[in-house]
C-alpha cells in the first residue's frame, strides 16, 4: 500500500494522496490528523457562514423596522411584502463583504464537509483515497471484480484501527544536513570506465602473447572466440557501470531520499 510520491520525492507508507493544501502527503503516520484537520475547517467554515446569515438577515430586520417606524410617523400603511427586494438590496450593498463572504464559505463549507465525509467512508472500509479511486478492491465496485481487503476488520475496528493505535516511526533519516557529493557519481564512473580499459588492454596484450605461440589454426580460431568475448564483458561492464553511476548522480541531484 506504499507509494513513491513525486510531489514531496519519498516513499510514503498507507499512501492515501498528496495535498497541495497542507503542502504533504497524507499516509499512516498523519491520515488521523488530517481528518481532524477536516472536521475543524468544516466547522469553522459552517460556523463563518451561519455568523454572515445572521449578520445579514439582523441588518435586513433593522432596516425593516426603521421603515416601518418611519411609516408611522408618516401616517402610511404601506404593504411590507412589496419591499422585501428593497431590503434585501439595501442589506447586500450595506454588506457587500459580508455578502460575497457568506457565499464563499457556504461553498468551502459545501466542498470540506463532502470530504470530510468521503475520508469517514474510506475509513470505514479500511482504504485509502488511492485505492478507492482506483478501484484496486472489491467493495465499492458495481461489477463485483476485484481483491478482497485484507485490511478490512469491520467498521469499529477499522476505526480503533486509524485512531488508536500507535503511530508508526518514519523511516527517513533524521538528520539531513550532511553535505553529499554530487560529483561522486560521475567519479565512481569515470574510474570503473579506467578500469575496464585497463582489464581490456591486459586482455588485449595476453591475446597477441597468445597468437604467436599458438601453432594450429584451430586453437587460433578459439582464442579469437574467447577475446571476442572478454571484449564484450568488458563493454557491457563499462556500460552497467556508467548506467549505475549516472542513477546514483541523478538521484543525489535530484535530492532522492529512498526509505524502506
Amino acid at each position: 500500500r506504499s507509494k513513491h510520491c513525486n510531489s514531496c520525492n519519498v516513499c510514503v507508507s498507507k499512501f492515501d494522496h498528496h495535498c497541495p493544501w497542507v503542502g504533504n502527503c497524507i499516509g499512516a503516520r498523519n491520515h488521523r490528523y488530517f481528518f481532524f484537520f477536516l472536521c475543524l475547517i468544516s466547522s469553522l467554515t459552517l460556523l463563518v457562514t451561519v455568523t454572515c446569515f445572521r449578520v445579514i438577515k439582523e441588518t435586513s430586520i433593522d432596516f425593516e423596522e426603521a421603515r416601518e417606524n418611519k411609516s408611522t410617523d408618516a401616517g402610511k400603511n404601506d404593504d411590507s411584502t412589496s419591499d422585501e427586494p428593497i431590503i434585501l438590496f439595501y442589506t447586500i450593498s450595506r454588506l457587500p463583504t459580508v455578502f460575497f463572504m457568506s457565499i464563499f464559505t457556504l461553498l468551502c463549507t459545501w466542498s470540506l464537509t463532502s470530504l470530510t465525509f468521503f475520508h469517514g467512508v474510506i475509513i470505514t472500509v479500511a482504504q485509502t483515497t488511492n485505492e478507492r479511486v482506483r478501484n484496486v478492491y472489491r467493495d465499492g465496485r458495481r461489477d463485483g471484480v476485484g481483491l478482497d481487503n485484507p485490511a478490512d476488520q469491520g467498521c469499529a475496528m477499522n476505526w480503533t484501527n486509524t485512531f488508536c493505535t500507535k503511530i508508526p516511526e518514519s523511516r527517513l533519516p533524521k538528520d539531513f544536513s550532511q553535505t553529499v557529493d554530487c560529483l561522486e557519481g560521475r567519479r565512481a564512473r569515470d574510474q570503473a570506465i579506467r578500469h575496464a580499459q585497463g582489464n581490456a588492454d591486459r586482455e588485449d596484450d595476453e591475446n597477441d602473447d597468445h597468437e604467436e605461440e599458438e601453432i594450429s589454426s584451430s586453437d587460433d580460431d578459439d582464442d579469437d572466440v574467447d577475446e571476442e568475448e572478454v571484449c564484450q564483458d568488458n563493454v557491457e561492464g563499462v556500460f552497467n557501470s556508467q548506467r549505475a553511476a549516472k542513477a546514483v548522480a541523478s538521484s543525489v541531484v535530484n535530492g532522492i531520499v529512498y526509505s524502506a
